[in-house]
């Protein structure tokens, strides 16, 4: 895909056009400048397309920093992540693990 090209997000039925630069500016805006590092990529990748999973206490301050950028959802919804039974990838961090594979 070439970088000017623009792509239609489709959002609670409204439509919002953006460039690929602007999509790359508003994920690494909700990254606050950083990017996951080794171990929570790897949590990332093994999430990715497993739907939800029961929630592992043993990595916990790394999916707590995934769940604090948005990258993972826990579950019960609004609780907190202490309390969560269940993790699932949300749709951002499908875009950074596709995002961060690419070559």
């Amino acid at each position: 895909m070439l970088r000017g090209a623009k792509v239609t997000l489709k959002i609670f039925d409204q439509s919002i056009e953006k460039t690929i630069p602007q999509m790359e500016s508003f994920v690494a805006e909700i990254l606050e400048g950083e990017r996951p590092d080794e171990r929570q990529m790897a949590l990332l990748r093994a999430l990715r397309g497993r739907g939800m999973v029961p929630f592992d206490r043993t990595n916990q301050e790394d999916l707590r920093k995934l769940r604090n950028f948005g990258l993972i959802r826990s579950y019960p919804i609004g609780r907190h992540l202490a309390e969560a039974q269940y993790i699932s990838i949300s749709p951002i961090g499908k875009l950074v693990v596709d995002a961060i594979a690419k070559p």
